[in-house]
């Protein structure tokens, strides 16, 4: 093994000539090695000294070597020994220039500090794949996020088989990089197996749940709510204070719960409308919450989501999704011309019951969109369990699914998917709404709607 460059840059070298009377160097020859095992060189003159006699070279030398080394990874000339994380920065700026998020960014960077970390740098050795094989296995809940960050956990699990392959495919785009810019001969992580991911059931939500999420009554919880503890309070006599505790420990819960709900506001829950959106529209979470009035084309029944600024969509293309005819008569007596449906706070993750939140105010945050609907759920009488919610989405696609008359394909450019395939897998639990879905009169939602008790289906 090579002795370490005295950069700190690798590929690169240096050496002093031209000693003054005193003997000290006063030219730094700074080089870079290309493929070939040529090196370019360049001379620096020699700031000053250390005490101990060591040269002080400028900033401007270690920026050409770095510059010149970059050049060799770029194609430019050939760079012999280019390291993972070289070729990770040269990804990192050409996905920079295409515009793609900041988010798959900063992933890459975490992937190469964390083989870094490890010493794995070198993607020519024998021992390259199963290094990062090794690194992969032990990556914990966490691993990209620095040791003093607020959200990284004290005691972290393993991460998901899922997590880790997507670690893997950024892997697999960096030396892949490598081979295009015929750095390598061949692809070391390409026969790399993916992880066995567990073949899982996705839990959704029951058409009574959603009945109950979208219905006046959640709506309006909040009035009702009060309305049958006044109600209670009064049929229960003596004392306020006395009837109020008899009356939480008939229901179970703290005495607490119920003066926190009386002093709730009385106007309709803030959260409803976003449930509502995410209910009927089968969007992703984000997309649902920058849905904008101007989008919204009535006559033709449809709401057209755009790309903005404001929210990262998946897959980076507009399309146009149906407007339920449920959803319509929600939004119509609430329609304006123009701005977000919903307001900034709910944009921006909150439950709107209280702003906690300074980004509230512009609709920017950490979009938390399931611990959000977890506490409206929980207004409302509902449990989230285990779903989230994006739950939400493939509880919409299977619903859809689970109508004989679908048309999968309109269904398919509906949700965005771009494969028939991904579209077809959300039809695995059908079964759970076919029963009910069979009884509608037509294959939109009848979420609001009374609905016949049965329905005659010619065979």
């Amino acid at each position: 093994m090579g002795r370490p460059s005295p950069l700190g840059i690798e590929g690169t070298g240096l050496s002093f000539r031209d000693p003054d009377e005193r003997g000290r160097p006063t030219v730094a020859m700074v080089r870079a090695r290309d493929e070939r095992g040529a090196w370019q060189a360049k001379r620096f003159a020699v700031v000053s000294w250390r005490k101990d006699g060591t040269p002080i070279l400028p900033e401007t030398a270690k920026d050409w070597a770095r510059e010149t080394r970059k050049t060799f990874i770029k194609g430019q000339a050939v760079a012999s020994a280019a390291t993972f994380q070289e070729h990770a920065g040269l990804l990192v700026e050409n996905l920079a220039a295409a515009g793609v998020s900041d988010g798959r960014q900063a992933l890459i960077r975490a992937v190469s500090a964390g083989l870094q970390a490890e010493g794995i740098t070198d993607m020519r050795t024998d021992a390259f794949p199963s290094r990062v094989r090794s690194w992969l296995t032990g990556l914990r809940v966490g691993w990209s996020l620095a040791e003093g960050a607020k959200n990284r956990r004290t005691t972290a699990g393993l991460l998901s088989a899922a997590t880790r392959n997507k670690v893997l495919i950024v892997c697999r785009q960096v030396t892949g990089l490598a081979v295009s810019k015929r750095r390598l001969a061949f692809d070391p992580l390409a026969e790399l197996p993916k992880f066995k991911q567990p073949d899982t059931i996705k839990p959704l939500f029951t058409v009574d749940e959603l009945r109950r999420m979208v219905s006046d009554e959640a709506r309006a919880h909040a009035m009702r709510e009060q309305m049958d503890i006044e109600q209670a309070i009064t049929k229960h006599g003596g004392t306020r204070t006395a009837a109020v505790q008899a009356i939480a420990v008939a229901r179970g819960c703290h005495w607490t719960s119920l003066y926190n709900a009386m002093k709730r506001k009385t106007e309709p829950d803030p959260w409803w409308l976003a449930a509502c959106l995410l209910v009927y529209t089968g969007c992703r979470a984000q997309e649902a919450m920058h849905l904008r009035w101007e989008w919204v084309k009535w006559d033709a029944g449809v709401i057209t989501l755009k790309l903005a600024e404001d929210y990262d969509q998946k897959t980076d293309s507009e399309r146009l999704i149906p407007l339920e005819p449920e959803l319509r008569e929600i939004l119509h007596p609430i329609a304006r011309t123009a701005g977000h449906i919903l307001p900034a706070e709910i944009r921006a993750g909150g439950s709107g019951v209280r702003t906690v939140k300074e980004s509230a105010n512009t609709g920017k945050g950490a979009r938390d969109y399931t611990a959000a609907l977890r506490r409206y759920l929980g207004r409302i009488g509902l449990e989230i369990g285990d779903r989230t919610a994006h739950s939400l989405r493939h509880s919409y696609i299977t619903m859809k699914l689970a109508r004989a008359d679908t048309n999968v394909d309109r269904l398919r450019k509906a949700v965005g998917h771009a494969s028939f395939t991904t579209t077809m897998g959300y039809g695995r639990l059908s079964q759970l709404y076919e029963a009910e879905v069979d009884r509608w009169p037509d294959s939109s939602l009848w979420l609001r709607r009374p609905v016949a008790t049965a329905r005659v289906v010619a065979l």
